[in-house]
């Protein structure tokens, strides 16, 4: 099968793109966004900061693999990862329509995996206004996250617990005693003073086997959201780095699904940095090859919310992103509606 060039990768970004947003200083723009102005009207990041077209695309197949983006120098690396620490990747826009989405539990308590990621932070800040009690796991220490917590409120509303995903015997805490699990990890395969390459396996597929067997073991988890992303079912159309990512997320599908936890698998691409309304989001199911775009982190963490404790979507797998041209303008709610259960793993 031939391969997908890169200039097709650069269209599938995937989830773990994530790029580590600054706790003191992306924060507030995130929640400037929810108040209706954007930080950067348009366009990725990349582009934002003036990267050639060149330099992005072959920061695609390492930015694909974790929470971070690489060009072919590591000064490259640097300079798209300070940049981007610097409030500049928002990849919010104001959603012109905040869909009602089934509303939280009274006292229900959500764990975040990936809580100071790029989706985990969006996915705290959603929940919270939600009225879940949201609990993120971290590797940084209570007294870092309080210093944070000075800067940015809704840091301070988190209930936060030390916890490393390379480190099994250090998540049962995180989960102990939440109702329900949103992991939002990216692997930071980029890095090689991360692990490199083999985090994918680690922290894709060896770490959500342990979450979902203490949440097995807990006996209260009623729903696991797992983002993951679009292009996993056939990750062999794919570079070498980029299908190794994609395999060890289509694992960590596979290991959830069988686990018995109560599930939803929300897949994505990557991240547009443009204001949208929740009708622009588009839902397809089975993978399709032909499929691809964008999506603001403001809606997919209303889908990832909404994926919590929606009845219609426990046990179901879907593919999000925008799009005008491409499916329905109905409500957001409506397009939720019309997934279908998944019929295997």
């Amino acid at each position: 099968m031939a391969k997908v060039t890169m200039r097709a990768a650069v269209l599938l970004l995937l989830p773990a793109i994530s790029l580590s947003f600054s706790l003191t200083t992306t924060a507030p723009s995130l929640l400037r966004a929810r108040t209706g102005r954007t930080a950067v009207p348009g366009g990725g990041a990349a582009r934002a900061l003036g990267i050639p077209l060149s330099t992005r695309r072959t920061a695609v197949s390492m930015a694909a693999q974790g929470q971070g983006a690489a060009d072919t120098s590591r000064r490259g690396m640097l300079k798209l990862a300070s940049a981007t620490s610097a409030g500049l990747m928002i990849g919010l826009g104001s959603s012109t329509s905040m869909e009602p989405a089934c509303a939280a539990a009274p006292g229900s308590t959500v764990l975040v995996v990936g809580a100071t990621g790029s989706i985990g932070q969006a996915t705290c800040m959603e929940l919270l206004s939600k009225g879940y009690k949201v609990r993120g796991l971290t590797r940084r220490s209570a007294d870092v996250m309080k210093g944070y917590a000075k800067k940015n409120e809704w840091i301070g509303k988190v209930d936060w617990v030390v916890g490393d995903l390379k480190k099994p015997e250090t998540l049962a805490d995180g989960v102990k005693g939440v109702d329900k699990i949103v992991f939002a990890a990216g692997a930071h395969a980029w890095d090689p003073n991360e692990g490199g390459i083999a985090n994918n396996k680690i922290i894709f597929s060896d770490s959500v086997k342990e979450l979902t067997t203490l949440a097995a073991k807990e006996g209260k988890v009623d729903r696991f959201v797992l983002v993951s992303s679009g292009g996993v079912t056939h990750y062999e159309d794919f570079g070498e780095s980029l299908a190794d990512c994609l395999k060890w997320k289509l694992d960590g599908e596979r290991i959830l699904k069988a686990s018995g936890v109560p599930y939803t698998v929300v897949r994505f691409y990557f991240y547009a940095n443009q204001d949208s309304s929740t009708e622009f989001v588009q839902v397809t199911q089975g993978d399709p090859r032909d499929r691809t775009g964008g999506i603001n982190l403001e809606n997919l963490a209303i889908v990832l919310s909404d994926s919590l404790s929606n009845p219609k979507l426990k046990g179901t797998t879907f593919e999000i992103f925008e799009s005008t041209k491409t499916g329905s303008m109905d409500s957001l709610e409506n397009k939720l509606a019309s997934v279908k259960p998944d019929t295997g793993l």
